[in-house]
Order: C-alpha cells, then structure tokens, then sequence
C-alpha cells in the first residue's frame, strides 16, 4: 500500500490521461490521474486501468524557491509531444481551476503568487522509478504562467476544467504540441461565454526548469449576444483529450461525453467551435459510476481510438468506466465526406497517422489483447448516435482505483509492429467483459449491487491529507 497517499488523496480526481506508449500487467493501458485542488499535495499517480491497481506515485519538488510549485486547483491533464521538433512524450498538468470565474468572469479566487499555470512534465517510465519517487522541477519540468488579458477573451478571468494536445499540427498555424483550453461555465447565460483557447506550443521556455509567461487566444466562432447551437456552446464542459492520430476529439461533462470528428487537415477549431457544428457521437456518462450529485470530470482515449476512459470524482473509490467506439466500418470511410484541406509540408499525410515514433520507447500500437482474455458477459448497451458509422457502448464492469501497488509485475512497453495503427473495421458488436476475480483473495475486486468492481478498503494506517464533508483537514 501507499504509507504517503491514503485513498482519500484520489478519492477527487478531476483529470486522467493514457500513456501512449506503456501498459499494467492487465494489458490495458497505464492511466495517469491528480486529484482536485487546493491542496498541498503536489503529486499525480499511475494506475492499471484494466484492474485499477495503483502502479505508482509520483511527486514534485524543488529546492529553488524562485520556481512557483504549487497546487491551487489542478483540473485536467492530458499527455502529447513536448514540443514540435522532439519525439518525447510529456504530461501537461492544468492548475487553471478558478471556480468564483466560472459565473461570470468578473472575480477570481486566485492570489497573485498562483496565476493560471500549466506544468510540462516529462512522462516518468514507471519501470525506471520507485513508487513515491521525486522528480525535481529544475530536471523534469517546464511551467507556464498564463492570463486572459489577449484581446479575444471575453473575460479578465475564467475556469478552466478541461485541456488537450494536439497530436496531429493540421492547419496553417499548427504544430505537434499546441495545447486547447475549453473554459468552464455553470450558469445558463454565461454558456455563450464558452471559450477555445490556444497555447501554441512554441509559447514554451526552452528547456526545463524554466518559466515563462503568455496570453492565449480564442480561436472558433462565436456569436456576440447569445449562444449559438453547436454543442461546444451549450454544456459546462469539465474534461477533454483527442485520439492520438489527431482525428476525434472528446469533451465531458457531468451527464455525456461528446465525440467530435476532425478531418485529415483540419484545424482544432474547424473541427470543434464551429457554430451549428454537433458531435459525431456522444454517450450518457453511466449511473452508478458516480455517487449523485457528482460530476465525470475526466474523459481519455485508448492510444489506439477505439476506447474511451471516464472517471468520476468524489466516489469512494473512484471507478473507471470503459467505453467502445465501434467502426461498423473501416476508420477511414468515416472520413469519405471531408474535404480536402490542404496540408503543409510539415505536417503528417492526409490519412490518420500514428505520432511519429518516440525516444527511446517505441511507438505506440493498437492494445494488447489482456492476459487473461476476460470473458464476455453479454451485449453491451449501444448508445444513441448522430453518425451511423461511429457509436459507443457501455463496458460498466471494470475496475475501481485501489491504493494497493500491484505487485505481480512492472508496467511494460508496448511493442513496435510493422502492421499500421489505423482501425480496422469490426464485424462484431463489441461485448462487455468481466474481469477475473480471486474470492479467496482479501485484497482482490468484489462486485456491487451495480456490477461495478470494488477494492477492498481495508488499508489502515495511512495519513496524509484527509477529505471530510467536501472540506480538507490534515488527518494523523
């Protein structure tokens, strides 16, 4: 078990992302989370997300106190390159939260000393580090200070629950490694607020252990007086990613996920703040995954596609919910009606890619099929859709995240094919699974009334920072 971080320090979590290139001993995906904030908690964990067994915890220090570190309201994060010209892969962890903004945009609850700030970290192999392993700043970080003050914001001050990277650079003014702000608004006539922001990827200090500042901008469109009918306009979004070969992008929010289809070529904003644009997809965030009242705050991909990651905060212990896109027919068939957007040089082919391959870990490949293969349960749900070739479907029988570290094996590398990642078609429907569970076995899964898989909870003896009641407290 964790002796630093009970349960309770991610009993809140409000941002996931996969890693492109490394897998649990399940076979599925290692899932990277932080909890919410304020807090002085100044660390994010690395889950199994077949089995929901903790892999590691990793923190961050520094030992120069002109580098500001701090944990005001850590909303989102999202994995992608570190940069245009590298092939490292980075962790951008968003302490954008600024929950008095999200009204009005006229007030913030944000000091001075901890403006808006996005933290670029290198993304830890977890079979080279120790469980609650340190990474300095000044070796492993890069941070960015940021404020609403460009001429295009709407506002002084916002919140912001939701970011992405872009993985594919399509457009003019693209690159591998621009980031998207989706700000956050909770009162109806704020909605026509909603704002994309961009941070291209050259607004980086060179190097790590360095900071910088800057000004994003909006890109889109967007009506002046009221809320236009495109779905980025209407919902208070709390969680975003996009599909590793630049062609989906997903937005959260407390009752559905949204899945918006981006053309080879297209830029960000084409392809999401559009008015009158509607997403492609979108499913009901599943009851029972969340206690009431609580909201999904966090949304990944698969590094293949193929499936959707959610987690709801404020669940004892948070469960994750896997859901499947399914190509009734091939990927690229999706893409017969887009238009031929012009691509520079620079930029990838027309046809969706795999990022280019990364030092020194390969690239990423379509999902081992887990050891053991589970066993299908029945048809899943099949989800209402706006596009017949694109729907989703529920998998609510996987797992609940454990402190526990799992200790039958170090995560591994995914291994290079020579086959492409693109998705092929699927000739069936795909199916819930169940995982294997050991009822002799303590520390395994037992299911609720739900179906859903619970760990047990029996680890006492842990103390950190405590949550009671919606307040914090140190706990002994």
């Amino acid at each position: 078990s964790d002796p630093f971080h009970p349960l309770d320090d991610w009993n809140e979590v409000s941002g996931t992302a996969i890693s492109p290139t490394q897998v649990g001993p399940s076979g599925f995906p290692v899932i990277f989370g932080h909890n919410d904030g304020p807090s002085n908690l100044k660390a994010f964990a690395a889950w199994d997300s077949g089995t929901g067994k903790r892999l590691k915890t990793i923190n961050l220090a520094t030992n120069d106190s002109s580098i500001p570190l701090f944990h005001e309201d850590w909303e989102d994060m999202t994995i992608g390159k570190c940069g245009p010209e590298t092939d490292e892969d980075c962790i951008y962890l968003a302490d954008t939260g600024d929950n008095k903004a999200q009204g009005s945009g006229l007030k913030t609850q944000r000091s001075t000393n901890r403006p808006y700030t996005i933290y670029k970290i290198r993304e830890p192999i977890l079979g080279n580090i120790f469980d609650n392993t340190v990474l300095s700043v000044e070796e492993n970080v890069s941070i960015l200070q940021f404020d609403y003050s460009h001429a295009t914001s709407p506002t002084a001050y916002a919140n912001c629950e939701a970011i992405f990277a872009d993985h594919a650079g399509w457009g003019n003014d693209g690159a591998i490694g621009d980031l998207y702000l989706v700000t956050k608004w909770n009162v109806e006539r704020s909605k026509r607020l909603n704002r994309l922001f961009k941070i291209p990827a050259s607004a980086w200090p060179e190097g790590f252990g360095k900071v910088a500042t800057y000004s994003p901008y909006t890109v889109g469109e967007y009506a002046n007086n009221n809320n236009s009918p495109g779905s980025f306009y209407n919902f208070t979004w709390t969680g975003a990613d996009m599909a590793l070969d630049g062609t989906q992008i997903a937005l959260t929010w407390t009752n559905e996920t949204h899945v918006f289809r981006r053309c080879p070529g297209e830029t960000v904003a084409s392809a999401l703040a559009k008015r009158e644009l509607f997403s492609c997809t979108k499913y009901e965030n599943p009851p029972g995954a969340a206690n009431p009242g609580n909201q999904f705050e966090s949304v990944s991909f698969s590094p293949d596609g193929t499936r959707m990651f959610n987690l709801a905060e404020s669940l004892d212990p948070p469960k994750i919910v896997h859901v499947d896109l399914d190509y009734t027919t091939s990927r690229n068939q999706n893409f017969d009606e887009c238009p031929a957007f012009v691509i520079p040089t620079r930029g990838p082919t027309p046809q969706p890619t795999d990022r280019p391959t990364p030092r020194p870990t390969p690239q990423p490949t379509k999902r081992p099929t887990p050891q053991p293969s589970p066993e299908p349960t029945g048809e899943p749900t099949v989800l209402t859709s706006m596009q017949p070739s694109l729907h989703a479907s529920f998998h609510p029988s996987f797992a609940s995240l454990s402190p526990t570290v799992d200790p039958t094996s170090e995560p591994s590398i995914m291994q290079p094919t020579s086959e492409p990642t693109t998705m092929q078609p699927t000739t069936e429907e795909p199916t819930a699974t169940e995982l294997e569970v050991d009822p002799d076995d303590p520390d395994e899964f037992s299911r609720d009334d739900d179906g859903f898989i619970e760990t047990s909870n029996s680890y006492g003896g842990l103390g950190n920072i405590g949550i009671q009641g919606g307040e914090r407290e140190e706990v002994s």
